[in-house]
């Protein structure tokens, strides 16, 4: 009888990691564009120049102002945009890790329904129905294999250059990607859950028919 890896916590396991992701990723890039005003801030806090004040001080004044503000506005930009970057890749690059072991361990399940199909087939059993929901199964892992090694590259892509737009898009994107991949690794269970009862279903059969024989 094929044991099964604990699917309804692997589940579980993933739910809780792509909402923790999604939870802390938006947060977080929202910082980016926290000190997006200052600079607007800044000139509005210059005083209007009296009539006797010459217009080219109080153009000097407001460009020290403006200059000054800048670069408190770059580099706290600069280091919110590093603070971001390195959220985006250790949450994501975690729930994708989670993501990855679980694809591994139904590969893993998925080799051991294999050989026990054959198994059952080297006896005389009916496998046919059972070898054609195997190779959907394998079908179904082998499209989500590339979706989430595409959200790894998505991630990668992005550093501290990286616009505010092009953190925003990849950020949703890696999120839809995931929210995909959960709902298909969902299924994938089922139908791995599905696959085990039916060999196991094959092997009591087999017993069944050897018990009369004898």
């Amino acid at each position: 009888m094929i044991k099964m890896f604990c699917l309804n916590k692997v589940a579980l396991v993933l739910v809780s990691s792509f909402v923790v992701f999604v939870l802390t990723a938006f947060p977080a890039f929202a910082k980016v564009n926290l000190y997006g005003n200052s600079l607007k801030d800044s000139v509005e806090k210059v005083a209007p120049a009296p009539s006797d004040i010459n217009r080219e001080n109080l153009q000097n004044t407001v460009r020290e102002a403006v200059k000054e503000q800048k670069g408190v506005w770059l580099q706290k930009t600069a280091e919110v945009r590093s603070q971001v970057m390195e959220k985006l890749r250790f949450r994501g690059g975690a729930v994708i890790l989670r993501y990855k072991a679980v694809i591994s361990r139904y590969e893993t399940l998925i080799s051991r329904i294999e050989k026990r199909v054959e198994l059952e087939k080297a006896q005389g059993r009916d496998t046919s129905a059972v070898e054609a929901s195997l190779s959907k199964v394998k079908a179904d892992v082998d499209k989500i294999k590339p979706s989430v090694d595409l959200a790894v590259f998505r991630l990668e892509a992005i550093n501290e250059n990286s616009s505010a737009e092009e953190i925003h898009a990849v950020v949703k994107e890696v999120k839809d990607i995931l929210k995909a991949e959960k709902e298909n690794l969902v299924t994938l269970k089922q139908s791995i859950r599905k696959l085990i009862a039916d060999v196991h279903a094959l092997s009591l059969e087999n017993k069944a028919v050897n018990g009369i024989s004898n």
